[in-house]
Order: C-alpha cells, then sequence, then structure tokens
C-alpha cells in the first residue's frame, strides 16, 4: 500500500514536470526581447537587411527562438491581467534603460 502511494506521488510529479510547456518564453526575458526589438525596428525600419540581422541578434543574445517568442505572444493572448502586467513591466524596464543612459 505505501508503494503505491510513493509510486503515486512519483509519477505525478514526472507529469508535472514533463508537461510544463517549454515554448513559453519567461516573462522577464520577454520583456527585455520586447522592448530590444522594438528599439530595433524603431531604429532600422528602413533598412529591412540591418533590421533582420538586429532581430536575429536579439533572439541569439536572450537564447530565444521568433517562433517561441510569437508562441508565448499567442498563448497570452486573450489574459488581459498577463498584458496589464507586462506592460507595466514593459514601462519599468524602459525608465531603467534611461536611468543608466544618464548615469553613463
Amino acid at each position: 500500500m505505501r508503494n503505491n502511494v510513493i509510486l503515486s506521488v512519483i509519477t505525478i510529479i514526472l507529469l508535472i514536470t514533463f508537461c510544463k510547456d517549454n515554448r513559453i518564453v519567461e516573462q522577464d526575458t520577454l520583456i527585455k526581447v520586447y522592448v530590444d526589438l522594438a528599439i530595433t525596428e524603431e531604429t532600422y525600419s528602413n533598412d529591412i537587411d540591418s533590421l533582420t540581422a538586429g532581430r536575429q541578434k536579439i533572439f541569439d543574445k536572450y537564447n530565444v527562438s521568433e517562433d517561441d517568442y510569437k508562441y508565448t505572444f499567442q498563448k497570452f493572448s486573450e489574459d488581459k491581467e498577463y498584458w496589464e502586467d507586462f506592460f507595466n513591466k514593459v514601462y519599468e524596464y524602459l525608465d531603467s534603460l534611461d536611468v543608466k543612459k544618464k548615469i553613463i
């Protein structure tokens, strides 16, 4: 009986661990990628080659694929609370970049 309980607990833990959606980009990383992409797109909007190269450098820098980035946006597309939190943190991150720029 005790072995069955232990086996059941281990099975549940393994299922939870392996069922995690590994394609979802963590929010902190997603914020940095989003901001960097926005800056790059604004900077190179008239130069498609530089824009493409810049986007790829950002995905490489954060070790995120473009597909996973898009997948994460799609996954949370209907979650209003997620996006409110996300954009509040985007503004905080942008403010921190401004502060760092003023210090340098």
